[in-house]
């Protein structure tokens, strides 16, 4: 058994069960038939005042296949893994182009169908405990450090 495996199986183990209303995201799946494969994401339910109508948030993305780094990384030389991270530094690099006034998530404001950023939502502020923690903060943040340390304080 790999390593990926047992990874996998531990994740299993400690995964939370959504309740995702699938016929929705069937729906909206087959909506987008074009010849390529999607897979599914959704989120953990949490606060459902921000979910959508399928009562989880969720994002379809395109299939890629390939194969997982950590399966070759001991197998790639050293000029291979130069390449690699070079690779990701230029997308990176490209990624960084784009600011935003806060740090926190993106949600639609239908009072004036516009978006705007509120607070975070991710996996690390609501794990365990912290998701009922009424002190956590989780708030936009102004500034990298302001939300590095609430990672690090949560």
């Amino acid at each position: 058994m790999s390593n990926n495996s047992s990874s996998y199986e531990s994740d299993l183990e400690n995964s939370i069960v959504l309740n995702v209303n699938l016929d929705a995201l069937k729906k909206s799946a087959l909506n987008m038939e074009d010849g390529k494969e999607y897979i599914g994401r959704s989120a953990i339910s949490i606060y459902p005042q921000w979910k959508t109508e399928i009562r989880a948030e969720y994002i379809l993305m395109e299939y890629l296949p390939g194969i997982y780094l950590c399966d070759i990384k001991s197998n790639l030389n050293i000029k291979k893994k130069k390449l690699f991270l070079l690779k990701i530094i230029d997308i990176q690099l490209v990624l960084k182009k784009f600011t935003f006034s806060k740090i926190g998530s993106i949600f639609f404001n239908s009072k004036n169908d516009q978006f705007k950023i509120g607070q975070v939502v991710e996996s690390i502020f609501f794990t365990g405990k912290r998701a009922t923690l009424p002190t956590m903060e989780r708030s936009p943040f102004k500034t990298t450090k302001k939300y590095i340390l609430a990672v690090i304080q949560n």
